[in-house]
């Protein structure tokens, strides 16, 4: 096909009568056989409901689907403070339009829509040559631990463990919301995750009961290596005994976890693990309002500031192009302020901004700064952050 004679139309939203079409799209696009893989893999956000045809982009070439761009509104929750999230999803060319600059074109119309729409955060899971040039980099480290199923001692079925019924999801969505890095889900979104993953496991939901009430859940499903947690809510003995529980016989294999450090069922780990590696899982994240960003996570940074050394240090300001100067104020509390006038601020690149805030190493490796500066960012940064196996777009 000649792009001389390619004229595409777009971008814009996909129509409700084109939906089945953008589903085989997408599938043909990825090679899935299963043309409805998306709709059933996050079908939370597919459908032909108005607010869902809103977040996909789209461009075509008469009848045919050239590209699509997707994104997926998340309000992650740390510590109780809000970020407005876009996940980026569900991003394909068909074989025969790739090449043509079309994804990047829908990327950076995507981009602006974000900044309109009032974004904090861009995150995807995608590789990092393709999205580094659009401003994403890799970020939200995790600690993934594996045991060995033979170790984990199982409790007998019956009364206090079962699957997940109609009546559970309140109780699982309270327990989900006590963890300090959550998304703002509402019970829908939870119903979905049933149908998500079940694959390999006929039942990929299971609670335990004591005294006729929820007090714990899992959602686990198969890998090529064995079995992984998705997500988990509880006391850890009560989680622990149900994922040594419910996981299909036979006892030999490997069970893998993903864990945000500070948690009961992490310090449990660490006592138990068979392997533990130090894991980003392709995680991209782009930060398009710095200062949102920072206010979030300010209760992290005043703790973490309340165990320095040092005191009573001024103040230092951040700064990504195109964005406000956000300072960072350091008296007898640290304050994050938004839209300072005057002083200098480090200019960071997304990059630099990225590695910063949800690097793997410290700040000091880093950037090339001063002496002052980066004593105090090392013991600042990187932030903690946890982003949940079930939440992946």
């Amino acid at each position: 096909m000649s792009p001389v004679n390619l004229k595409i139309e777009g971008p814009r939203n996909p129509s409700s009568k084109e939906y089945a079409s953008l589903l085989y799209f997408l599938s043909q696009s990825y090679g899935f056989s299963d043309l409805r893989w998306f709709e059933n893999d996050t079908s939370f956000f597919y459908g032909t409901r108005p607010d869902q045809l809103k977040t996909k982009w789209v461009l075509k070439h008469g009848d045919q689907f050239a590209s699509h761009v997707g994104i997926f509104p998340f309000n992650a929750m740390v510590d109780g403070r809000p970020i407005k999230v876009a996940g980026i999803g569900s991003v394909a060319t068909h074989p025969e339009y790739r090449g043509r600059g079309l994804m990047k074109k829908l990327m950076t119309h995507v981009d602006r829509q974000m900044v309109q729409e009032g974004y904090d955060l861009s995150i995807l899971w995608g590789e990092r040559s393709l999205y580094k040039p659009m401003g994403y980099e890799r970020g939200v480290f995790q600690d993934r631990f594996s045991f060995n199923r033979r170790f984990l001692k199982p409790l007998p079925l019956g009364k206090s463990i079962r699957p997940v019924k109609a009546g559970d999801w309140p109780t699982l969505q309270k327990l989900y919301t006590r963890h300090p890095f959550h998304t703002d889900r509402n019970v829908d979104y939870l119903k979905t995750l049933h149908r998500r993953f079940n694959r390999g496991i006929p039942e990929p939901i299971w609670v335990m009961e004591k005294a006729g009430k929820v007090v714990a859940y899992v959602i686990v499903f198969k890998i090529n290596e064995g079995y992984e947690v998705a997500e988990w809510g509880g006391d850890v003995k009560n989680v622990i005994d149900l994922i040594a529980s419910v996981l299909p016989k036979p006892s030999t294999g490997i069970v893998w976890i993903s864990i945000y450090p500070g948690c009961e069922l992490y310090r449990w780990a660490l006592d138990h693990h068979e392997g533990q590696v130090r894991t980003p899982t392709s995680c991209m994240v782009k930060i398009i309002n710095l200062g949102k960003v920072l206010k979030a996570f300010e209760s992290q940074l005043q703790a973490r500031y309340e165990s320095h050394s040092l005191r009573n240090l001024g103040s230092l300001s951040l700064q990504l192009p195109g964005q406000d100067k956000v300072t960072l104020n350091f008296g007898r509390n640290l304050q994050v302020e938004v839209g300072a006038k005057s002083g200098k601020a480090l200019m960071l690149t997304q990059s630099q901004c990225v590695r910063l805030l949800f690097g793997g190493t410290s700040p000091s490796y880093e950037l090339k700064l001063k002496d002052f500066e980066l004593e105090l960012l090392d013991s600042l940064f990187p932030l903690e952050w946890y982003w949940w196996r079930s939440d992946w777009i």
